[in-house]
Parts: C-alpha cells; structure tokens; sequence
C-alpha cells in the first residue's frame, strides 16, 4: 500500500513546500521530534502528499494499527538501526523526488524488513 501511495505522489504535483516539509522532517537533527515521532510524521507526510481523501482515510486507519509495531521497534533500536531506518527514509524521500519508482519500491520493502527483523527478534 505504501507503494502506491509513493506512486501517486510521484505522479501528482507535489509542491516544493511540501518537499521542503518533508525534508525539514528527515533532517531535523534538534530534539523537536524523537524518533518516533520523525517517523510518524514522515510517513503521514507522504500520505497527505497523496491529496486522495480515500487514500488518506485508508492509510490513517491501517497506519493506526502498524504504528503500535513500528512505535515499539523504534523505541527499542540500537543506534545501528536507527541509523538504517534513517537512510531508508532518505531513500524513499529522494527516489519519490527523482521519480525513481524501483529505487523506491526497493527502500519501502528495504523499511519493512527492518521493521520486520527487529519485530521478531524480540
């Protein structure tokens, strides 16, 4: 599902202020968001970049639930990665940007695996 929401936005018009806000997202390197939070917000970007309302309804509600998982890995990882999660976030911003489907289908599965792994090594 997060590939298509990176396909439509790829597809769409997404303005540069909304690039910029995602960006300022990855990048802020001050305390004003945890690693949780930098994560929630970046991937709610993403979704509201879509401007689908059904998509945007429907991701809400399936991200509600994942999010308790990705919550937990986050604030259970070890710095190594915290670190990968970071570049695959970085990935999926810069593929969406070059318009790089397969690069970005790449980072999204590269995401899920992480978050994968660290679920069931636990």
């Amino acid at each position: 599902m997060e590939k298509t929401v990176c396909r439509v936005v790829m597809k769409s018009e997404i303005s540069e202020d909304e690039l910029n806000k995602i960006s300022d997202i990855l990048n802020s390197e001050s305390d004003k968001y945890d690693e949780v939070e930098r994560d929630r917000l970046f991937h709610y970007s993403l979704i509201y970049a879509t401007n689908n309302k059904l998509w945007i309804c429907f991701m809400e509600a399936i991200m509600d639930i994942y999010r308790e998982w990705i919550d937990e890995v986050l604030s259970n990882a070890d710095s190594d990665t915290k670190k990968l999660l970071k570049e695959v976030h970085n990935s999926i911003f810069s593929s969406i940007k070059e318009r790089d489907m397969a690069k970005c289908e790449a980072s999204i599965d590269k995401h899920y695996d992480i978050i994968e792994r660290e679920l069931f090594m636990r």
